[in-house]
């Protein structure tokens, strides 16, 4: 774990990659052009928030999928 906070706290490479869908956590995801030509859709993301003003509802549309690689192979992406 702390391997990976190290890399991940350094500069990503300067290669991203964009990507139309990818599976993730057993989900598949598209952006919404994708979605458009689908018969099923999954291009929304919904996340719940406690603060302390109270619970609060994020909703969104995925339109770029993009993946940023760091050292040893690491790597994060960004919905």
């Amino acid at each position: 774990m702390a391997d990976d906070l190290k890399y991940l706290s350094a500069f990503p490479g300067e290669w991203i990659k964009k990507m139309t869908k990818i599976t993730c956590n057993g989900y598949r995801w598209h952006i919404k052009k994708i979605d458009k030509r689908s018969e099923t859709q999954n291009s929304g993301v919904l996340v719940n928030s406690c603060t302390d003003a109270g619970d609060i509802a994020y909703y969104g549309i995925l339109t770029e999928i993009i993946e940023l690689s760091y050292p040893q192979g690491r790597s994060v992406i960004l919905f």
